[in-house]
């Protein structure tokens, strides 16, 4: 149970670790409480000793209940934005977020002309795993992979869950030759991961390939992006997978082939 009290002298002032401590003369504090549990509080100073008074203190009491219901309202908005923009098994951001982040990228390049590149990641014969090791064992494969990609990208850069076993990420400010080199590092990742296996047997391997494309280094066009890459991804998978592979320059999408990293 919270308990309010209207007036008191303290030699301790409250003071996070991360706030300057200063001089406060008079200090009241009102807690916000829902449904019987402390959600946060109202914190009002004083220059001067005595500045706040009874007057104050129950205008701060009216005000604690609308202030409760308000804070909690936004705090299950935000609750609620976070789970329509995530993938709710590997935490990563969904397709939708992605759509939209892609959409603001690009029309930040109109503005400054900072490259942007997408790199798809495809989890090699994940088919087998699941018939082999279940689904539980799928799903943990596909948070394992997550974790590795979060672990390799940048805060600036995203990771969505595409669909299935697919991931695309996005890269801000990065050519080419930049999320290409990205992309080995998380193929050498994957291929490193151990997970546990459900029956707790022997630890589950795989392996992932990866598609590469670059605006404008790949493509011309901002809506060809997603289809560079997602060829250089079909030529991964092609050419024995595990490896990377990227879209190189073409005048049109559909001409050239996909190169080597």
């Amino acid at each position: 149970m919270a308990v309010r009290e209207t007036y008191r002298k303290s030699e301790g002032l409250p003071f996070s670790p991360l706030e300057a401590s200063r001089r406060i003369g008079s200090l009241a504090i009102v807690p916000l409480v829902v449904d019987d549990a402390l959600i946060g509080a109202v914190c009002v100073e004083g220059d001067e000793v005595g500045q706040l008074t009874a007057v104050e203190g129950e205008l701060l009491s009216m005000l604690a209940p609308v202030a409760s219901v308000a804070l909690k309202n936004v705090e299950q908005l935000q609750d609620v934005t976070q789970k329509s923009n995530h993938d709710a098994l590997t935490g990563l951001a969904n397709r939708r977020q992605f759509e939209e982040r892609l959409r603001h990228l690009l029309l930040e390049h109109a503005r400054h002309r900072q490259p942007v590149s997408l790199i798809l990641l495809d989890i090699d014969m994940f088919k087998t795993v699941n018939d082999i090791f279940g689904h539980q064992g799928g799903d943990e494969v596909l948070k394992e992979v997550a974790r590795a990609a979060e672990h390799t990208i940048r805060e600036i850069d995203l990771c969505a869950r595409y669909g299935g076993e697919e991931l695309a990420i996005l890269l801000p400010q990065t050519n080419l030759a930049g999320a290409s080199r990205t992309a080995e590092r998380l193929r050498e990742a994957v291929a490193n991961l151990r997970v546990p296996s459900p029956s707790g047997g022997a630890p589950i391997t795989v392996t992932a390939s990866f598609g590469v494309a670059s605006y404008t280094e790949s493509v011309k066009a901002g809506d060809l992006l997603f289809p560079a890459a997602d060829m250089a991804l079909y030529q991964a998978k092609s050419a024995g997978r595990n490896c990377v592979r990227q879209a190189m320059s073409r005048s049109s999408f559909g001409k050239g082939t996909a190169g080597t990293v």
